[in-house]
């Protein structure tokens, strides 16, 4: 059964119809040996842990949430439960600061 999440006052999305999109303003550097995504257009700076390290190529809009959650699997040693959620947090927190967006499918 593919992966779902609910999304209040409409059915559940599946993964593998939402696909996640960098905003265009938002430009990757790299201080002092780590990643942080620079938006241009706010001057807001956002540090990358190991995770959105490895995420955060991946959402160009063309690779699914499934997708990258396979690639998490392949990368990291975790449960599905753990790769499910902390993916989502990653997500969840990427475009609640306005970094990206997630397209429904």
């Amino acid at each position: 059964m593919p992966a779902t999440v609910p999304v209040l006052s409409e059915r559940p999305i599946e993964f593998s119809e939402m696909f996640p999109r960098q905003n265009s303003d938002v430009r990757l550097m790299i201080q002092g040996g780590e990643n942080v995504l620079h938006n241009v257009r706010t001057g807001h700076f956002h540090r990358l842990n190991v995770l959105g390290t490895v995420v955060w190529p991946q959402c160009a809009g063309t690779h699914s949430v499934e997708r990258i959650l396979s690639t998490i699997f392949g990368t990291f040693d975790v449960t599905a439960t753990q790769a499910q959620s902390d993916l989502l947090d990653v997500l969840v927190q990427l475009q609640g600061d306005g970094l990206l967006h997630i397209e429904k499918r």
